[in-house]
């Protein structure tokens, strides 16, 4: 599936959370069918409805989604950084800045990007180093574990950030969990 083919639903609850979640997306995301729920409806019959890939929720409320909508990619908004839903792939907080907020959503995008273009695909040296990064290592200890130049790690670093169009480590982060290039139970490489 292209990425310009992927619709995003909104089911928040909130007018506020609704229209500052529209106001990112429209200014972040200008390409993607974006579709506001009908609240007097519930969360399957909008899924049914509007057929999306991505569905922003409230992790306040009690969710349930069946087994034919596992598929989605849900992105809870949470007031609270303790509380998160096991049923969201991912969260935001209403602490996130606007910078880690629109990494968490480009990471959820990737996910439904079927045919990475040559130029976006990372080499199997920038996915070790990107999984170093994840981990917690200097561009200092990269360079050592892996046998470069501090220079040449950087360079790699530089890549990676310009190919994915992520910029912080926290996105960086959470695209190589997303990805599976680290294990969250083990924090060790795969």
């Amino acid at each position: 599936m292209a990425l310009s083919n992927i619709k995003i639903l909104v089911y928040l609850p909130s007018v506020l959370l609704q229209k500052a979640v529209l106001m990112i997306l429209y200014d972040y995301f200008p390409s993607y069918e974006i579709v506001v729920s009908d609240l007097n409806d519930s969360l399957e019959t909008n899924i049914d409805h509007y057929q999306p890939q991505i569905v922003f929720v409230d992790c306040n409320d009690k969710l349930n989604v069946s087994d034919s909508h596992k598929h989605l990619h849900l992105i809870g908004i949470s007031y609270d950084s303790e509380k998160k839903t096991d049923l969201c792939h991912s969260t935001i907080f209403l602490n996130d800045s606007p910078s880690t907020i629109v990494e968490k959503i480009k990471s959820a995008l990737y996910l439904f990007q079927s045919e990475p273009s040559t130029e976006n695909t990372l080499s199997d040296r920038e996915k070790e180093i990107l999984a170093l990064i994840a981990t917690g290592f200097s561009n200092k200890e990269i360079a050592s574990k892996l046998f470069l130049s501090p220079h040449t790690v950087i360079t790699h670093r530089k890549n990676i950030t310009a190919k994915l169009g992520i910029k912080t480590i926290s996105g960086l982060t959470l695209y190589a969990l997303l990805n599976g290039l680290v294990n969250l139970q083990e924090d060790q490489l795969k």
